[in-house]
């Protein structure tokens, strides 16, 4: 949807579906670098990039990025540095309350690696995110199943029952509401969509 969003500026309140977006590096269905907050979106479709740092939502998120409160469904893939929320994540950079329920996440790289919510876990702003358990995650040809139950770059794994069930989402408790972090608002933001079983816009 964009190239880059800049230091000072948010996108919010934005679902994306059966997105097609295909580049090199530095590619996300909402942006490929983020230096600003992008919050309450999601993206569903592909995203696939012939290099590194490829992510549902972002492909980079700078040390001034604030991801929060944010899915993605999409199939992501490229090669290096590839995760189901972002692709690459700086140190100082906010990634949080967030859901990854990607299809599959593919690493072609050997070096590099990819995760369910991002690729590195670096910051200690990567925190109370979640991934579903039927993630396919690939890391150069071999499926890496191991039962991750990290909230850093993989996430804290919950079932299909558990994400297509609205009490998940509705519940405050499970999110995180401090340092300017809230719970998802299903009184003015979220509504339920019955067709997917996932939260979708009002």
């Amino acid at each position: 949807m964009f190239g880059v969003i800049g230091d000072g500026g948010t996108v919010e309140n934005l679902g994306l579906i059966n997105v097609d977006i295909n580049g090199g590096a530095y590619i996300g269905g909402i942006t490929g670098d983020n230096y600003g907050v992008i919050r309450n979106c999601y993206v569903a479709g592909k995203v696939s990039g012939t290099s590194g740092y490829v992510g549902g939502i972002i492909g980079y998120n700078w040390s001034s990025g604030i991801v929060r409160n944010c899915y993605s469904t999409a199939i992501v893939s490229g090669n290096g540095n590839i995760g189901g929320i972002v692709g690459n994540n700086a140190m100082n950079g906010y990634i949080q309350n967030c859901v990854a329920l990607n299809i599959s996440i593919t690493s072609t790289s050997m070096s590099n690696t990819a995760g369910r919510v991002v690729s590195n876990s670096g910051s200690t702003y990567v925190n109370n995110n979640y991934s579903s358990s039927s993630i396919i995650l690939t890391v150069n040809g071999v499926v890496d199943d191991n039962n991750y139950q990290d909230d850093s770059k993989n996430g804290i794994r919950k079932t299909s029952v558990e994400l297509n069930n609205q009490g998940f989402w509705t519940t405050a408790s499970n999110w995180l509401t401090n340092g300017g972090a809230t719970a998802w608002d299903f009184t003015s933001i979220w509504e339920w969509d019955t067709a997917t079983n996932l939260p979708k816009l009002r």
